[in-house]
């Protein structure tokens, strides 16, 4: 009884679904099949145009078909041409186009090579020496273009070759030891030079305007006779004065010795005779009056 009961369920479900889709069918070709009327609002009898005239990526067949055709890509639901819901099956194929854009990198500062970092040597190394500082001893010898084995830290024959080209290098003695001297180079060599600062250039000073030499004023000389009459043997610096003025008035050669003897007294008399005086050999007050007039224009 139940296999019965199953079996007639079975049918009715089959039949109802038959039935509905006949439906579906019937109520789609009503819809668009528009060329016996416009069945769509339900008015039967003679129309002269398709409702709708037109449809969006479709065409509708002139009337009476009035069949709607959708375009490649599309399918008819409910009066409109819409885009496929299925991969298979009805209008065409479509391309999807992808576009790959490339990024664009900017182009990167090339970037300065830093300087080494400086290492001050404080250790004595040689031959066998290992860690320490022989690592930064081989960076430095290979910056320097002397070194060029492997960095290892160890202290062998090519860092012993090394320090000793080294120390040529640099006027050391080449006993491949890394001592005091050697190391003094070395960290000398490290230390970066500081530019000095440039000088103010010193503003040329204005040159003088040479001055005019003045010319020396000519000093007279004065002579003093005294005031006492020289006399045939009379001495001291007044006679010594008479002297110089009979050797300046007359181009003599008198010892100017500061005794007046004959041969000065001699002179005297030739002089005041010249000179319109009384010619005694005393050099009075008028002989030394006229000797002082003429001894103004002596140097």
């Amino acid at each position: 009884m139940n296999i019965i009961n199953k079996k007639i369920i079975g049918l009715a479900t089959l039949f109802f679904a038959l039935f509905a889709g006949l439906t579906a069918l019937a109520e789609e070709s009503a819809v668009y099949d528009l060329g016996a009327g416009n069945l769509e609002s339900g008015i039967t009898g003679s129309v002269s145009n398709c409702d709708p005239l037109t449809v969006e990526n479709g065409t509708v067949a002139p009337y009476p078909s009035c069949t709607i055709t959708c375009d490649s890509g599309y399918d008819l639901d409910d009066g409109e041409c819409v885009r496929e819901r299925r991969s298979s099956g009805g209008g065409g194929s479509r391309t999807t186009t992808t576009t790959i854009t490339t990024p664009v990198v900017p182009p990167t500062t090339p970037v300065a090579p830093t300087a080494p970092t400086p290492y001050y040597f404080t250790t004595t190394m040689r031959l066998g020496s290992y860690a320490g500082e022989v690592l930064p001893l081989q960076q430095f010898l290979a910056n320097q273009g002397y070194y060029t084995d492997t960095l290892s830290g160890y202290f062998g024959q090519s860092t012993l070759l090394a320090v000793k080209a080294y120390q040529r290098a640099n006027g050391l003695g080449d006993d491949g030891i890394v001592g005091p001297m050697t190391r003094a180079v070395l960290n000398g060599a490290q230390s970066p030079t500081v530019p000095s600062a440039p000088t103010t250039p010193t503003t040329p000073t204005t040159p003088t305007t040479p001055t005019t030499p003045t010319t020396p004023t000519t000093q007279m000389y004065t002579y003093n006779f005294g005031t006492r009459l020289l006399v045939n043997g009379s001495r001291g610096d007044d006679v010594k004065e008479l002297q110089r003025f009979l050797n300046k008035a007359l181009g003599l050669g008198l010892v100017e010795d500061g005794i007046l003897g004959p041969k000065t007294i001699g002179v005297i008399k030739e002089w005041q005779k010249s000179q319109g005086l009384k010619d005694d050999g005393i050099v009075g007050p008028q002989t030394k009056a006229k000797m002082l007039e003429l001894a103004k224009g002596f140097k």
